[in-house]
């Protein structure tokens, strides 16, 4: 016990002094030191927390919902061939989400301009997806098939005869088209029949197509 004090006393002499001045001094020297220290430590901390803040992977995901900006809600269909599509499965394409039936005047009008621009080059080039959801007019399958073979579509197409799709999209009336982004995201929505000249500009600046517009 002796000789553990002993050791004590040499050490602390030996970082303090036993004159009193310069233990003060070495004491003071510590202090700033140490205050010096953990003010460094803080702003890192801070720095980090603002880098993190700002940075795309650590932001909050978008909710889920049908404004602009927000995440388009998924949903799983049956197409025409039988096999269940979901609207995730085009997740990393541009996707267009149209809702239509075959008996409605304007989609009957805008739907060859909507081929036309999906075989296009240049949606081709940007890997352009279509998903059409029949839906609100009553069509069966049939109905549904004989319409495409007889318009040559060759975009995928899913029946929502139950309405299910629809009330999720809050569909009052078609077409109705939600534009989306390579990471499911809407960066517009069209409601009566699009154009070409829109379709062109929703793949060129997506911005500039943002909101929610009439067609025509």
């Amino acid at each position: 016990m002796l000789q553990a004090r002993r050791l004590f006393n040499t050490i602390f002499t030996a970082i303090f002094s036993r004159n009193k001045a310069k233990m003060i001094t070495r004491i003071m020297l510590i202090v700033v030191a140490a205050t010096t220290l953990f003010t460094a430590l803080m702003v890192a901390f801070a720095s980090c927390n603002i880098r993190n803040a700002g940075s795309p992977s650590l932001t909050q995901s978008p909710q889920i919902g049908l404004q602009v900006g927000d995440r388009a809600p998924d949903f799983t269909l049956t197409n025409l061939n039988g096999d269940e599509v979901s609207l995730s499965d085009f997740r990393g394409k541009p996707t267009m989400l149209n809702f239509w039936y075959s008996s409605c005047s304007d989609c009957r009008d805008e739907i060859p301009t909507v081929q036309q621009y999906y075989t296009s080059a240049p949606a081709m080039s940007k890997h352009f997806a279509i998903l059409a959801v029949n839906t609100l007019g009553g069509d069966d399958e049939q109905t549904a098939q004989n319409f495409v073979q007889q318009n040559h579509l060759t975009y995928p197409i899913v029946m929502d005869e139950q309405q299910r799709v629809a009330t999720l999209y809050h569909v009052r009336e078609t077409p109705t088209s939600y534009f989306l982004d390579p990471k499911g995201i809407i960066q517009s929505v069209v409601i009566g029949p699009v154009t070409i000249s829109f379709l062109k500009l929703v793949l060129a600046d997506p911005k500039k197509a943002s909101g929610t517009t009439q067609g025509r």
